[in-house]
């Protein structure tokens, strides 16, 4: 079956329409500075504690639409993220039943106009705008199960043009793991 499929796939391929792999969230939270090389690489310190942001539920689109950039936008930057998808409203949970809420995982694409992002962290104002645009985050397309993941920690998410991969283990700094 196999051969088969793969014979008829490039065919197929470019007739798929994916649309988001989970219903609309209430919310789309994120940690931000929690790869040393990455804030780095951006000038930034890493932090002793997480950096929360968030991105408005209207900037998700699904895998393969076009992301939209705004006039006078500036430098705009993504990076490729692993989704977790929360199956129930949680609230103070203590750290060894936190993956008990996770419902399953997918990709995200977190897209951020980085000029913006840079004015207002210089007024003392959160990420939101920069990251929240519409198109921004672009997710999917598939939602995998917990249960069908070994240990989603234990890799990152690597994003090669069309392509992505899992590269070898991350530090992580300033973030405890759940």
């Amino acid at each position: 079956f196999l051969k088969r499929w793969r014979r008829f796939a490039p065919k197929i391929a470019g007739e798929v329409e994916h649309d988001v792999p989970i219903a609309r969230p209430s919310k789309i939270l994120a940690i931000g500075r929690n790869f040393a090389d990455h804030a780095r690489e951006l000038g930034n310190e890493t932090e002793a504690e997480p950096v929360f942001f968030a991105k408005l539920p209207e900037s998700m689109v699904a895998h393969g639409a076009p992301i939209r950039i705004p006039r006078g936008a500036g430098r705009v930057d993504h990076e490729a993220e692993l989704a977790l998808v929360i199956a129930r409203d949680a609230r103070r949970i203590g750290e060894a039943k936190a993956f008990s809420y996770v419902a399953g995982y997918t990709c995200m694409n977190d897209v951020t106009a980085r000029e913006q992002q840079a004015g207002d962290k210089k007024k003392g104002h959160p990420w939101l705008r920069a990251k929240s645009f519409d198109t921004f985050c672009p997710v999917g397309p598939y939602f995998v199960p917990v249960d069908d993941v070994l240990d989603p920690l234990e890799r990152a998410l690597v994003g090669l043009g069309d392509q992505a991969h899992l590269d070898e283990p991350q530090v992580r700094v300033g973030v405890d793991e759940p």
